[in-house]
């Protein structure tokens, strides 16, 4: 995750509060810049490269956070509605 200093930790931790408090994302947030990552062989086949997904490190944090705490939801949800997988 890199160094943070006390004051950064505490405004991602103010925005990370505003999120769960609206239950809405910043639209920064919401913005992902994809850039195409070299997987093997040949550089000029465009097969052999696999996109990737740049985030925000706030988005990141927020994600590591609430990521455990889905699963219990998701299973009552698909429970009842999944079928066939």
């Amino acid at each position: 995750m890199g160094t943070f200093n006390l004051r950064k930790l505490s405004e991602i931790q103010k925005l990370i509060n505003s999120i769960w408090n609206k239950e809405e994302l910043p639209k920064e947030c919401k913005k992902s810049n994809t850039v195409p990552v070299y997987k093997k062989s040949g550089k000029t086949d465009c097969s052999n490269f696999r996109d990737k997904s740049l985030v925000s490190r706030t988005y990141k944090i927020l994600s590591n956070i609430l990521l455990p705490r889905l699963p219990p939801y998701a299973e009552e949800i698909t429970e009842k509605h999944q079928c066939g997988f």
